[in-house]
């Protein structure tokens, strides 16, 4: 098992896949060339940084693949792998974390026999209802955004170490203060095959857009944010890369202030700029603007519309949403693609699937689902809707041209936020 988890480390490192066509906004001033590292792709491994099941939360790890396949998903914590347990995905397919976990809060890893495949972890329950996606890539450097350690929140940062290994790493947090230093975050070390929390709660109290720069040193770890609000539940966050174009088919579920959050940690000043899109087409700039060095800032937004996000450097992005019925928070995607995986999609109450179209023309896209399959039109520009019907949860996405989904649900127990996983380079 270490050996396979050594070579699909390697092979996840060093993945790099191009970015396709997207509608070109207005000309932003552009700055010396920045490397942009790997963006998330299914491909056949994916490590979800938190899983939990209890009575208060019981998970499930979703499953989506472009054809049938088997999945092996285990559990490795203290250094030795707890259990495994192998599933098939036909091409949909889920697994109840307490198949693996009898009770407890761990990372897990999904091998997949054949790719390309993706995951995500799912729950509700009493805490809440949430989503957490499980990463394909390991990136150089994470960024996990708009996380709230505010009168009422709990806020951890998970790190998730399933590598041979030990991880040694610099954690710089910033927040719409600035820079947050802290030198019990300067050197952290996560052992190989295990997991460690931190609470941010504790250490950095009182921030409403607390974010966090992770900057492995040694090893490779998956970070994950987990929060806890006294009135609405459980949200779950992974880290992403950096990039310089965000997409995002939804800003988030009605009802409930949502933000888009966006985050520079880097040492200069980033220009960038919002653009809406309806279900109508494409419509008017939301924002423009300029982040300072180390700066965080928050942009109020329309959970009926998707946002185009473009910078003239690497940045990250996420929608965040906070209510009383609820809380959820995802990263978006920083590219398009044809085809979509969706793991999950439809196992929450009130699912949607939401498309964006960011490019001019009209897209035809078939929303392919054990239920049968359905054919919508997003308009140049624009976001469709197409709301599920409870399954066993997974949806592929095609589209005849670059498109780019994802899914949300709403229920009595909270809301959940999820991007769909692009099926790039093969």
């Amino acid at each position: 098992m270490k050996r396979t988890i050594l070579l699909l480390s390697l092979v996840a490192a060093g993945l790099f896949v191009a970015l396709l066509p997207a509608r070109p906004l207005s000309t932003i001033p552009t700055v010396a060339s920045t490397v942009v590292e790997p963006v998330a792709s299914a491909t056949s491994v994916a490590y979800c940084g938190w899983v939990r099941t209890d009575s208060a939360l019981e998970m499930s790890i979703g499953f989506a693949a472009s054809r049938d396949t088997q999945s092996t998903v285990s559990v490795p914590s203290d250094g030795v792998v707890l259990a495994s347990e192998e599933r098939a995905v036909a091409p949909f397919g889920s697994i109840p974390v307490s198949a693996v976990l009898s009770v407890g809060v761990e990372g897990a890893i999904v091998e997949f026999a054949v790719g390309p495949a993706g995951a995500v972890a799912i729950g509700d329950g009493a805490l809440g209802m949430v989503a957490a996606a499980c990463p394909s890539t390991v990136a150089d450097r994470w960024v996990l955004g708009g996380g709230s350690t505010l009168e009422g929140q709990t806020l951890d940062l998970r790190l998730f170490n399933p590598f041979p290994e030990d991880a040694k790493l610099t954690i710089r947090a910033l927040s719409e203060n600035g820079s947050e230093p802290d030198q019990s975050l300067e050197a952290v070390s996560v052992p190989a095959q295990s997991s460690r929390t931190i609470s941010l709660t504790e250490i950095l109290g009182f921030r409403e857009w607390l974010s966090v720069e992770i900057e492995q040193t040694d090893g490779r770890i998956i970070p994950s944010y987990v929060a806890q609000s006294a009135t609405g539940g459980t949200t779950a966050q992974s880290g992403v890369a950096l990039a310089s174009e965000w997409f995002f088919p939804f800003g988030g579920v009605a009802g409930i202030p949502n933000n888009l959050v966006l985050v520079n940690p880097s040492a200069s000043p980033v220009g960038y700029q919002v653009a809406r899109a309806t279900d109508s087409g494409a419509g008017e700039e939301l924002d423009r603007g300029s982040l300072e060095l180390r700066q965080v800032t928050a942009i109020a937004l329309d959970a009926s519309d998707g946002y185009i996000l473009q910078a003239d450097a690497p940045i990250a992005a996420f929608v965040v949403g906070r209510g009383e019925v609820g809380s959820a928070s995802v990263a978006g995607s920083s590219v398009t693609a044809t085809d979509w995986l969706l793991p999950g999609a439809g196992a929450l109450p009130s699912t949607t699937i939401m498309i964006l179209n960011p490019s001019v023309e009209d897209i035809t896209a078939t929303v392919l689902s054990r239920l049968g399959q359905e054919k919508v039109l997003i308009p140049g520009g624009g976001v469709t809707a197409v709301p599920m019907a409870i399954s066993d949860g997974g949806v592929q996405v095609f589209g005849t041209g670059p498109i780019v989904a994802g899914w949300y649900a709403e229920g009595d127990n909270g809301i959940a936020y999820a991007m769909g996983i692009p099926v790039v380079g093969r």
